[in-house]
């Protein structure tokens, strides 16, 4: 049975949609859309108290007032009718004002609950623990809630940011420098980053270029959602590449290098990294291309550029223009082994 791209029920049981994308479902999630609430007047009184409407009118003296839903004017009180009095007629007027003023004040109670329709917090600051480089933090956001910290880099230079949600949330990182300008911000680090990062790829992570001083880190859930996170700021430890001179990288088991090449302009290049001593590797390289930090993940050669340049079917090789800006060349192994690399970067 073929079903439309489009969301559904989440299979998995959540109180929650789905996106299915026309072949399987994505990781992509958002709460139910809200309830519509029932809206009552003066246009729904009727039907909202049939005996009301049903019960003659009360004779009068004089013009008396009517409470309305909006202004009306005065009306002219019916005709006498002998042995009858005008109790019965306020005391239901009174009983209907009161039910709808009830009604109205629970109606507006309830749109003041709950996620707002769109991203961003809708509730207070929560002032978390310090976060210090180089040790893990856990917390959880509150609904509708900025979670803040402050956060001491310690020199100049590149840092690896991985903001992990526990169960499956949409969070937003920003990191803020001293100035109160936004140093860093990561909403979603996307396929190519999971392979090396892990995590999921709603997560905010990557490589953040940061400043010595203080900064504070703020998170946030796109939905307003509560939220567990685990976050971790670690030295990114690049090696410096020389154009035209390969740099060796040792690839720990599960996880991955990163090389830097500072670019002054636009360019053309190629970035050729090898298996050194070993056979069976399959390294996999990630870059991150300035000067808008686009993310291209390359994991083998073709056939083509092994016949013109050398080097082994899996080894990456990738011809692209990048710059100005610093390029970073992340470098892991498919299969979670230890392996050493050579990374070569030629300009033109």
């Amino acid at each position: 049975m073929t079903r439309e791209p489009g969301w559904y029920p989440d299979p998995e049981g959540e109180r929650q949609v789905r996106f299915w994308d026309g072949d399987a479902w994505t990781e992509y999630v958002q709460p139910f859309a809200p309830e519509a609430p029932e809206v009552h007047g003066a246009g729904t009184a009727a039907a909202d108290y049939p005996y009301l409407s049903a019960t003659p009118a009360e004779p009068g003296t004089g013009a008396y007032p009517v409470a309305t839903w909006a202004d009306a004017p005065v009306r002219t009180a019916p005709a006498q009718v002998p042995g009858r009095g005008r109790g019965g007629l306020y005391l239901g007027i009174a009983v209907a004002v009161v039910v709808a003023l009830v009604i109205v004040g629970a109606t507006l109670l309830t749109r003041g609950n709950g996620p707002g329709p769109g991203p961003g917090p809708t509730g207070g600051l929560q002032q978390g623990t310090p976060v210090v480089v180089g040790t893990p933090a856990s917390d959880t956001l509150a609904t509708g809630s900025t979670w803040e910290a402050t956060l001491t880099i310690p020199e100049d230079g590149a840092y690896l940011v991985d903001l992990a949600a526990q169960s499956g949330g949409d969070l937003v990182l920003e990191i803020v420098d001293d100035a109160g300008d936004v140093a860093w911000r990561s909403d979603d680090r996307g396929r190519e980053l999971v392979e090396l990062m892990g995590g999921a790829s709603l997560d905010p992570g990557g490589i953040a270029e940061l400043t010595a001083g203080e900064h504070l880190v703020r998170i946030t859930e796109y939905d307003g959602l509560e939220q567990g996170f685990d976050l971790r700021v670690d030295p990114a430890d690049a090696t410096a590449l020389t154009p035209g001179l390969p740099g060796t990288l040792d690839v720990p088991a599960g996880s991955f290098a990163v090389a830097v090449l500072p670019l002054d302009a636009l360019s053309a290049l190629t970035v050729d990294v090898r298996t050194v001593g070993g056979s069976g590797d399959d390294p996999r390289m990630v870059l991150l291309l300035p000067p808008d930090g686009d993310v291209v993940d390359i994991d083998d050669r073709t056939a083509e550029q092994q016949e013109e340049v050398g080097g082994a079917e899996y080894d990456p090789y990738l011809e692209t223009d990048a710059g100005p800006g610093n390029l970073y060349v992340l470098v892991g192994e498919y299969q979670g082994t230890d392996v050493v690399v050579e990374v070569t970067v030629t300009l033109g």
